[in-house]
């Protein structure tokens, strides 16, 4: 439904209805549900079930679907033993078609599920066989959101995982509003005063520059990325009149000299573990 996919939700609705109107359709239940489910009318719950029952079996692409965004719904309305058995069935079928990026999906959402549970271990456990299937697959952006959700579980890897996140980010295009969130992360949870922090936070300011260019929000983010290089100064004792020559001293106002001193640290904070994707396939070593 390319009106839903371009967030055209009441109209996907109203086309929707007048459809079935004519005779029911598994993928038009499905469609009208995920636009309802967003604007908060209707009977989503309903459609699913409806479209699920409708849904030959045969259909196991539309099938796996159906459960997966019917999954979603009743987690947020907090039918937690009905949402784990409709992505448990979702994971089952995308396994069975081959479809390792909507299998790291489910498992992903299943890890949060889990985590909303209080359960870190299955949700780190799933978490990482997201990572993994993600970084088969080249999903490059699914993973650096699992590589957050990972880094920001309060164990003692956490500075790791988020590593490999901000080393992809600084490789592939992740949206300007990401990157700075990833590289606010990374300095909370090293301190401003670490080694890496200024490089982070001069990172953040070149990356909301370069792709942040048409957000609505640049100019906040610019200054909270500036924030975050005036409280690495301070940490270090550098006041505002000198803020200039520091940079200068440092070589953070030259990105080919800071960039591969910043991927350098962040690949000396994963040395110790694993890294969950192959560094060679973005022209890492």
């Amino acid at each position: 439904m390319s009106w839903h996919n371009r967030a055209q939700y009441r109209e996907a609705v109203a086309l929707c209805l007048a459809t079935l109107a004519l005779g029911d359709d598994y993928r038009i239940l499905l469609n009208l549900a995920r636009s309802e489910k967003v604007l908060g009318i209707g009977s989503p719950r309903e459609h699913y079930e409806q479209a699920l029952a409708e849904c030959p079996e045969a259909d196991v692409g539309s099938r796996s679907s159906i459960l997966s965004n019917y999954a979603e719904l009743v987690a947020q309305q907090g039918d937690v033993k009905r949402a784990l058995e409709l992505w448990q069935q979702s994971l089952a079928l995308k396994e069975q078609i081959g479809d390792v990026k909507g299998k790291a999906v489910t498992l992903a959402n299943m890890a949060w599920l889990a985590g909303q549970q209080g359960d870190a271990e299955e949700e780190r456990r799933l978490n990482l066989e997201a990572a993994r299937a993600l970084s088969d697959v080249r999903s490059w952006l699914d993973l650096v959101t699992v590589l957050g959700n990972l880094g920001s579980s309060g164990s003692e890897d956490d500075a790791a995982f988020l590593a490999q996140a901000m080393w992809l980010a600084l490789r592939v295009e992740v949206p300007a509003e990401d990157s700075l969130n990833l590289a606010a992360a990374m300095i909370e949870k090293l301190g401003v005063d670490h080694e890496v922090a200024p490089k982070l936070a001069m990172a953040a300011i070149l990356l909301v520059q370069m792709r942040g260019e048409n957000h609505p929000q640049q100019q906040e983010m610019l200054q909270g990325a500036s924030g975050m290089l005036m409280a690495c100064a301070a940490a270090r004792g550098i006041e505002p009149e000198k803020i200039e020559s520091w940079l200068e001293s440092e070589g953070l106002n030259n990105p080919n000299r800071f960039a591969p001193e910043l991927m350098a640290g962040l690949e000396e904070m994963v040395e110790a573990g694993e890294w969950l994707f192959d560094r060679r396939m973005l022209g890492g070593q």
